[in-house]
């Protein structure tokens, strides 16, 4: 299951605090979020959430939003000789006016840096707190396919895991006054085993229909070559 994108307000907020009107890449992005975050959010699931990769996915979507315009360069690779050539390409990305737009409205009540600052702190921790429902979620649909197919040891101890870390959540004094929060808390890990069971099927048919589309140049291939003959 691909990890929830962070939230775009939050993204779009940091690249304008971090470099203005500058260009920036995935890799240079990646790289500073860590050194914010790191110390502030305890969380060992951060790193794995700053990957490049999916910061590249969170990049795009604030480009089709219309908020970022980018370009093609080349990527540039150095090999274990030390010689540099090009490796393909990569994407510069940088603020547009409709972004800067949008940023003057969503900032008008921060009025320093150190509120801005706070605001990011803020909406990286509700980030990574959907972060952990989702993988709850996952793994809940992870016990249920175990169970599935026969190995009822391996679920019960996967779903053991899910309840302990819910469980932890609204333990302690006034327990009983959470009973709501906690059946919404459950709802939204039940939502997010639909997402990630929507999620594979469409990777499984988005897979199937590339298998089909390779198959179906290799039939206009053959018939070509028959037409010649």
């Amino acid at each position: 299951m691909r990890d929830p994108l962070l939230d775009f307000r939050f993204l779009l907020t940091f690249l304008a605090w971090r470099y203005g009107s500058e260009e920036f890449d995935t890799q240079t992005v990646a790289k500073d979020l860590k050194t914010l975050l790191y110390g502030v959010i305890d969380d060992p699931k951060l790193e794995e959430r700053l990957r490049p990769k999916l910061i590249s996915n969170d990049l795009r979507r604030l480009y089709t939003m219309g908020f970022l315009r980018r370009r093609k360069v080349d990527r540039e690779c150095v090999n274990k000789h030390g010689k540099r050539y090009n490796c393909g390409y990569k994407y510069m990305y940088r603020i547009n006016n409709q972004g800067w737009k949008y940023l003057k409205i969503l900032l008008k009540n921060a009025k320093s840096e150190d509120d801005l600052l706070q605001f990011l702190k803020k909406t990286m921790k509700e980030a990574i707190q959907e972060a952990r429902i989702a993988r709850l979620g996952f793994e809940k649909l992870m016990a249920l396919e175990l169970f599935e197919n026969g190995r009822i040891l391996d679920a019960k101890q996967i779903l053991e895991n899910v309840n302990e870390d819910i469980d932890r959540r609204f333990r302690g004094k006034g327990y009983r006054r959470f009973q709501t929060n906690r059946l919404l808390f459950e709802e939204r890990v039940r939502c997010w085993m639909i997402i990630a069971e929507l999620q594979r099927e469409l990777v499984a048919l988005r897979e199937e229909l590339e298998a089909k589309e390779r198959q179906l140049r290799e039939l206009k291939r053959e018939l070509k070559r028959y037409q010649k003959e």
